[in-house]
């Protein structure tokens, strides 16, 4: 009975997850800011200008229609998210074509990564049921997945999209965070934490009132919504610090380290270069869809670890995975540092380039690595 009610969840979710995919990637996003100037709709700013160079759009064009629609309102954010064609008034109408081809890079991080993401969840999340059914730490890894397919939709603010990232965000948190208070008790029980665990479900609750209540007051919550959700991702994070911490300090086993590699480190770059950025000054660092593609590094590294199976080669691979850190983190700062010296490039360019190297390096000793056996 259990095993059907497992697979009937599995397979909603996967039905949820596909769904969102679909409906999130339907129409390009285009992401273009408009003002309203003397009784018409200018451009002031692009998300990503180089398709609309591309395209012949520039800053101060005049947009009459999105998708045949006489365009009268600029919505939540004055930004135009999605569009399939643009009405550009210039001497005349100009009806301009927009394909996903000309914006490939945003149905790379919207549409393709997150479904690669969610298959590799999925594989990771039957193995563990097989292995070791932690069902609170799926349930981390689901919600997750969840927050992380949900993207496209929430950058086009759809409202069932925006809804599901920004509960997903707070409760996969919840999750791990009382995963981790059991998981730290069986190691040692010593190891004092708070006993009134499910408290800490209070603020995806207050997130869950929140996003209800911007179906109804868009205008008025949108902002605040976006902030708030940061700012838990933010205290949720410091807080599982300290919980890993305290615990490390206390017991010194790998399985810790463990945790804080497969499962902390990929939220750093999100943390740090995303969340608390915008949280602070209102300007993020990296893009969310950039950072979030560190989250793909969960399941996978939870498949390479194989925890169940390999406990007596923790210290192994924490080693070696420590050795290769450094050397990347190394390479990575020494190139950088040159491209920074010759070439003008912007904070964010500098921050994207970084990160595609980092991961380069570390995957090229792995393979090397494979190799030289």
């Amino acid at each position: 009975m259990a095993l059907k009610r497992i697979a009937l969840g599995m397979s909603l979710f996967c039905i949820l997850v596909i769904y969102l995919i679909f409906v999130g990637n339907r129409e390009p996003y285009v992401g273009i800011q408009i003002e309203e100037q003397a009784g018409s709709w200018k451009i002031i700013d692009f998300y990503d200008g180089k398709w609309a160079q591309k395209k012949g759009i520039h800053i101060g064009d005049q947009v009459i229609a999105v998708n045949g629609e006489e365009l009268v309102d600029g919505g939540i954010g004055n930004i135009i998210r999605s569009a399939s064609t643009l009405t550009i008034m210039r001497d005349e109408a100009i009806e301009i074509e927009i394909r996903h081809r000309d914006v490939l890079n945003q149905l790379l991080f919207t549409g393709i990564f997150p479904f690669i993401y969610f298959v590799i969840t999925v594989i990771c999340c039957i193995y563990l049921l097989k292995k070791r059914p932690m069902y609170l730490f799926i349930l981390f890894l689901l919600t997750v997945c969840l927050a992380y397919c949900s993207v496209g939709n929430s950058i086009r603010y759809q409202l069932v999209g925006k809804f599901i990232i920004e509960n997903s965000i707070a409760l996969c948190f919840a999750f791990f965070i009382h995963f981790l208070r059991n998981y730290i008790k069986e190691l040692d029980s010593q190891v004092l934490f708070p006993k009134h665990i499910l408290s800490i479900y209070s603020l995806p609750i207050v997130m869950l009132g929140l996003s209800i209540g911007e179906i109804f007051y868009p205008h008025i919550l949108y902002s605040f919504n976006g902030t708030f959700v940061l700012s838990v991702v933010c205290v949720n994070m410091l807080f599982v610090l300290f919980m890993l911490g305290k615990a490390y300090v206390k017991i010194r086993k790998s399985q810790i380290v463990v945790l804080f590699v497969c499962v902390v480190a990929p939220f750093i770059p999100f943390v740090l270069l995303f969340a608390l950025p915008q949280t602070l000054v209102g300007e993020y660092i990296m893009s969310s869809e950039i950072a979030a593609l560190f989250f793909g590094l969960i399941p996978f590294l939870i498949l390479f670890i194989q925890v169940p199976e390999r406990l007596f080669h923790l210290d192994y691979h924490i080693s070696k995975l420590r050795y290769y850190l450094f050397y990347a983190t190394l390479m990575t700062a020494w190139f950088i540092g040159g491209f920074y010296v010759v070439a003008t490039i912007s904070i964010r360019e500098i921050a994207g380039l970084a990160v595609f190297m980092f991961i380069s390096f570390l995957i090229f000793f792995y393979v090397k690595e494979r190799f030289d056996f």
